[in-house]
């Protein structure tokens, strides 16, 4: 690790605690003040931190411990019927608004692709934002919570099909045909990771649990977390999606109470870390130079 990196990582943890402490103070969203300790200390901000892109991969890491704390607490029987939920509330989900915005995007003179562009971006959530909040809500148990779960992971699996149809639109690509085996891939990925973490997650952590060793544990445990994420990452899915349903394996673990003992107290200082880095993509001269586009998005978002 550089000097470089390790002082814009000190750098980091120190404004993401004053951004926290601030605004909890206010009596406001600790995302808030994350967002905003980034933006005030980003490139568009005062510079202290210039190079953001080196510590965002860092900070997605609080995504990934999310989304397995969040699979480590769901029974399998939950699951099976959230499948059914994530196809009908996501599909309507993302069918509805990104035919609502290209609908909009081609009235204003865009051409297809650019509107299928807009659509799909429109049409996804930040996984991270929405859980954060449903979170200190405690609502991430109800059912509004179990709906917007459900429609996150479809959203999740959405992102390799739509950059896969992004050519076709444009007229590069090779046909219908192509898409559809993007989606049987897609969906041949997601049962083979779900089978090997099935499989191996609770072997591997009985392994490490036979040792009688705390140490050997905890790298376990978060071996078992971020190679999940990397392995789903390298067939075709996210990050987000291996991690979620590596916590599923492990929450059928019989030490599943110390592995969530080992691993969630990262993912508080990870998000924080995440949020903030968020905050450093604030650029002020896209909202000078684009005020009344900005205006008009955050209305129609309202809406």
């Amino acid at each position: 690790m550089t000097d470089s990196l390790l002082l814009q990582l000190v750098v980091l943890l120190a404004l993401t605690a004053t951004g926290l402490a601030l605004f909890e103070r206010l009596r406001l969203p600790a995302i808030a003040g994350f967002l905003v300790a980034g933006a005030v200390a980003g490139p568009g901000g005062f510079g202290i931190v210039d190079e953001p892109d080196s510590v965002r991969a860092l900070a997605e890491l609080g995504v990934v411990f999310l989304l397995f704390e969040i699979g480590f607490e769901l029974p399998l029987e939950r699951v099976r019927r959230l499948w059914r939920m994530a196809l009908l509330a996501g599909g309507a989900q993302m069918l509805v608004t990104g035919g609502v915005v290209a609908g909009i995007g081609l009235a204003l003179g865009l051409d297809g692709s650019q509107a299928f562009v807009l659509a799909a971006v429109v049409a996804m959530s930040s996984t991270a934002l929405v859980m954060r909040i449903l979170g200190e809500r405690g609502q991430l148990h109800a059912p509004q919570g179990q709906l917007a779960l459900s429609i996150l992971v479809f959203q999740d699996l959405s992102i390799v099909p739509l950059l896969l149809a992004l050519p076709l639109i444009q007229g590069h690509g090779g046909g219908g045909k192509e898409l559809v085996l993007s989606l049987l891939q897609v969906v041949a990925a997601l049962v083979a990771v779900f089978a090997v973490v099935r499989f191996a997650v609770p072997r591997l952590l009985t392994g490490g649990a036979r040792r009688r060793s705390s140490d050997l544990f905890s790298l376990m445990a978060l071996f078992v977390v971020l190679g999940s994420a990397y392995f789903a990452e390298q067939v075709g899915l996210t990050l987000a999606v291996g991690a979620f349903l590596a916590g599923l394996a492990a929450g059928d673990s019989p030490y599943s109470s110390q592995m969530f003992s080992e691993v969630i107290p990262l993912r508080g200082v990870l998000l924080g870390i995440f949020f903030t880095a968020v905050g450093m993509l604030f650029e002020p001269s896209v909202v000078t130079n684009h005020a009344a586009e900005l205006l008009l998005y955050l209305g129609a978002a309202t809406i």
